[in-house]
Parts: structure tokens; sequence; C-alpha cells
């Protein structure tokens, strides 16, 4: 298997490196043919030609790339086996701000799993995502997005949170990440001590919130999907007060 940079920046100048070097040697090769400067070949239908390998080998590259960092994270999901597991990996791969998305996008997104493993940035729902998409294909819990809205008055940004359910004891906890609550960190994680998944919310939730709507998605957007923001379908506001 190929070693392939993890950063943004590096996996940028990777693709610059490799396109360059492709369409070099494309150019050498037709020259040598037809024993022409690399100028003169732009106009052959050779050259033509070779444009259409290059471009196949590049669009063959980034597959490989794409196909290799969804069995990277499948790997890593595979390895996860608790939700205290999934916490803690998520904390340790990921540096959450608030903003991040505007910094990163120019505007709020939710990203996939594999987006957000991609720029190892995030926010709350990112956080969220990645949490349940780690829990997804676990037998042993049951997994909801929960999206929570704040009394507009406020002005303050909502925000999404992770419940879950372990069914063997049939009782629920929850996961929250970049949300800053009279705990004294900015993520939290409550084991599965609420008999319902309405009282692990609200057991969250302090006197800013207002609601609530649980969120559908499937295991593969948690995981791979794109362009994901808003796209959930949410059951009836519940309101918390």
């Amino acid at each position: 298997m190929h070693e392939y940079p993890e950063k943004d920046e590096e996996i940028e100048a990777f693709k610059k490196r490799r396109k360059r070097s492709l369409i070099l040697t494309g150019i050498a090769a037709v020259s040598l043919t037809l024993g022409v400067s690399s100028a003169a070949a732009y106009g052959c239908h050779q050259w033509n030609e070779t444009r259409k390998n290059i471009a196949s080998a590049i669009e063959q590259e980034n597959t490989l790339y794409a196909e290799e960092k969804r069995q990277q994270l499948e790997e890593i999901i595979y390895e996860i086996k608790t939700p205290e597991e999934a916490f803690a990996r998520i904390n340790m791969d990921v540096a959450f701000s608030k903003g991040s998305d505007i910094r990163l996008y120019g505007a709020d997104k939710w990203s996939s799993m594999l987006e957000t493993y991609s720029t190892k940035k995030g926010d709350c729902e990112d956080g969220a995502i990645a949490f349940a998409a780690m829990l997804s294909d676990n037998p042993e819990y049951e997994v909801k997005l929960v999206y929570l809205k704040r009394d507009p008055i406020l002005k303050e940004a909502d925000h999404m949170l992770a419940v879950y359910r372990e069914k063997r004891l049939e009782t629920w906890g929850y996961a929250s990440f970049n949300e800053i609550t009279d705990e004294p960190n900015v993520s939290v994680m409550k084991n599965p001590l609420y008999g319902s998944l309405d009282s692990a919310v609200k057991s969250y939730c302090n006197e800013t919130f207002v609601s609530y709507q649980i969120l559908d998605f499937t295991a593969e957007d948690l995981k791979f999907g794109t362009d994901i923001t808003g796209r959930f379908g949410s059951s009836e506001a519940v309101i918390i007060r």
C-alpha cells in the first residue's frame, strides 16, 4: 500500500507534484518519439492522445487515493469497540474549535467522518457525526444525532449531540464535542445512566436550549458522505422548556 501524506497542505502539494511529474513525463515521451521539441509536440495528434492518457492516469491515481483513505477509515472504525474508545479517539485525532467551518469552508458545514479526518479539524456536529459513525456498525449500541436549538433571542449557535443506547442495559448516554458547559472540559461524555433518550438530552441541556430534534441518517453518510449539511431527515421538535 502506498504511503500518502495526512495534512491538507501536504496532500495538495503531493497532488501537484504528481500531476506535474506525469505531464513532464508525457511531454518527454512524445518529444522523443517524434524527434521534435516539447513546444512543437503541443500541436500534434500524438500529444493530444498523451494528454488524454495523462488525465486518465491522474483520475486513476485519485480514485486509488480515495479508496485507500476509505480503507484507513474503516480500519479505525473496526478498532473501536466502545463509546469510550470512540470519544477518546476523536478527541485525540481532531482539533476542535468554534468557527472552524468558517475558516475552512467559509460557511457552516456538517462533515462526514471521512471529511473530518481529512482535515483533522472540526466543531460540534463534526465530532458528533464521527462518534455516530464509529458506533454505527456496532450491534451492542444504538446511536442518535440530536440537534439542539437555542433560544433565538440569545443569538448563539445551536449544538449537535451524539446520544447512544447500550442495548444490554436499555439505558442512554451522550457525547458532546466543542461545547462549553458547566463541566470543566469542552468535550463531555456521560455514561449510559439515563432511562430514555429524552432524559439523557435534557440532563445535558441548560437554560439556553429550548428544543431538540432527532436526526435520521445512514451509516454510509456518516462515514463517507459529502455535502450532507442539513440533509439529514429529522423528527418533530421536542420542547425542552
